[in-house]
């Protein structure tokens, strides 16, 4: 009788330890969930933004201090059917506004150039956040195009760097100083077509 009772309350003991979590395994859940509370948020805003300016998410394109989104008209209008719209947090940076204002302006200023073509822009106050919408480049970025093979000619590769070489050449005659050149910032459209964004960080002369 007595090696059966401390038979039970040896079980018993297993059962509650196997309630007590890990305290790692405590913080992994914790994170996990902040992470899911997180990403909710950021869908609500998209959706809310989106929703704002007559589009539809698609898919998100980037993420970090910028997120890039895909998305496709909703309403009637002049603009494309598919879109990219760069949503930032005014709370990412002091003069977030002012460097959304002036590559609001340039991308305007610049549409005879193989530059974003500028569809539409939005401040949303509420959410602290400001959305630039351009044309959708299908062939992603300069860094998509080459891992893909979507580049890889000699003469594509040429005609993409004498492009870049004349539109930053062109901007600078305009006494803008364009300071961000890199394979993020270089779009490709689907016919191979190369144009630049990011035209927040410029200098005017």
């Amino acid at each position: 009788m007595d090696k059966i009772y401390f038979f039970l309350l040896d079980a018993s003991d297993h059962e509650d330890s196997a309630c007590v979590q890990d305290p790692l395994q405590q913080l992994y859940i914790q994170h996990q969930d902040k992470l899911k509370a997180a990403q909710v948020a950021t869908d609500r805003e998209d959706q809310a933004v989106t929703g704002t300016m007559g589009l539809e998410k698609v898919e998100l394109l980037a993420s970090g201090r910028r997120r890039v989104l895909r998305c496709r008209k909703t309403k009637d209008g002049d603009s494309p059917t598919e879109v990219a719209v760069k949503i930032t947090s005014i709370h990412q940076d002091y003069d977030v506004n002012e460097k959304f204002d002036k590559e609001v302006y340039l991308l305007k200023k610049f549409g005879d150039l193989c530059v974003a073509k500028f569809v539409q822009a939005m401040s949303f106050p509420a959410l602290g956040l400001t959305a630039l919408v351009t044309e959708f480049y299908s062939g992603g970025n300069l860094v998509d195009a080459l891992s893909s093979g979507r580049l890889s000619a000699q003469f594509q590769l040429s005609t993409v760097a004498f492009t870049l070489i004349d539109t930053v050449d062109d901007i600078h005659r305009r006494d803008i100083v364009y300071r961000d050149v890199c394979p993020e910032n270089i779009l490709i459209s689907s016919s191979g077509i190369a144009v630049l964004s990011g035209f927040s960080n410029v200098f005017v002369l």
